[in-house]
């Protein structure tokens, strides 16, 4: 797999927080997200474009980070933290029910649509990417794997048009 550079990852996840996380949202992880999330716990890309983001393609705002419990807000230091997976299953899955369960969000794109990964058994490990904005109803099929989907990633200034 490609080796992705992300800037301003949160803090460090250990494997048995990892499997915490995983335990109390009853999820079922590709080997190579677990791998990605372990050596960098969110951030945002140094390369983010997945393909043609002119025509069909994505830009990768920020892969979200992956936290047992959110911290709490510290109104005297102005750094944004990343997002959590966590706070998108709480709010998307569990709240407002507008993403399925068989999807894990964890990277959202400039406008805010999410990328996810199939949990289902019959494409386990595909990338899908789901829009709230109402454009889209259904999740758009990205990518048969996390690792294609890192792999695929290249600079935007490719797709820069004169």
């Amino acid at each position: 797999m490609k080796d992705l550079k992300l800037k301003q990852s949160a803090e460090k996840i250990f494997p048995e927080q990892l499997e915490i996380f995983k335990n109390k949202f009853d999820l079922t992880l590709p080997k190579s997200y677990e791998d990605f999330i372990s050596e960098n716990n969110g951030g945002y890309p140094e390369i983010s474009a997945f393909d043609n983001p002119n025509e069909d393609g994505s830009i990768i705002n920020v892969f979200c980070c992956v936290r047992i419990e959110e911290p709490e807000l510290d109104f005297l230091n102005p750094t944004p933290r990343l997002i959590s997976s966590k706070s998108l299953i709480e709010s998307h899955q569990i709240l407002e029910k507008n993403i399925s369960k068989y999807l894990y969000p964890f990277a959202l794109d400039e406008g805010g649509g999410k990328f996810c990964i199939s949990m289902r058994e019959e494409d386990f490990g595909s990338i899908y990417q789901v829009f709230l904005d109402g454009t889209v109803d259904e999740p758009v099929y990205v990518t048969d794997s996390f690792e294609n989907f890192i792999n695929g990633l290249e600079d935007p200034s490719i797709y820069d048009v004169d």
